[in-house]
């Protein structure tokens, strides 16, 4: 089962408007979506010029975060299944990642039809392993 996906768009980094596509369930809260500074694209914008850039690019610009989250797991057998923590990777928009750290956690996502919502318990940015 895969999660459904949507295309974004962060404005206005350093003059540039970035597209990529993310989950629906986490990009497409709108408490979360204003936070994180990333918006959902419209019909609107795909009349508009932009700069869309591959995956590899758009890691240069955007921040990445990511959300510890637990919560109401519906259709699971005995609480320490309820209570199992989940990390959600995501990009923000690198002037509101300070907010998303403060802001989002207590915010609830919910993650479909009959799985249960999830509430972010913290926000961290990752540490960068490179190997040699």
């Amino acid at each position: 089962m895969g999660t459904e996906r949507i295309n974004l768009i962060a404005d206005d980094i350093g003059g540039t408007r970035l597209r990529f596509a993310g989950s629906k369930y986490f990009y497409g809260n709108s408490t979360v979506s204003k936070i994180i500074g990333v918006s959902a694209t419209t019909d609107r914008d795909t009349g508009k010029n932009k700069l869309k850039l591959k995956t590899i690019d758009y890691k240069k610009y955007l921040v990445r975060l990511t959300a510890i989250c637990a919560g109401n797991v519906a259709g699971i057998g005995n609480q320490s299944q309820r209570d199992k923590k989940f990390n959600i990777s995501f990009y923000c928009h690198p002037d509101r990642a300070d907010n998303a750290m403060l802001e989002l956690p207590g915010t609830s996502v919910d993650r479909g039809i009959g799985i249960g919502r999830l509430t972010i318990q913290s926000v961290h940015r990752p540490r960068r392993v490179t190997y040699i």
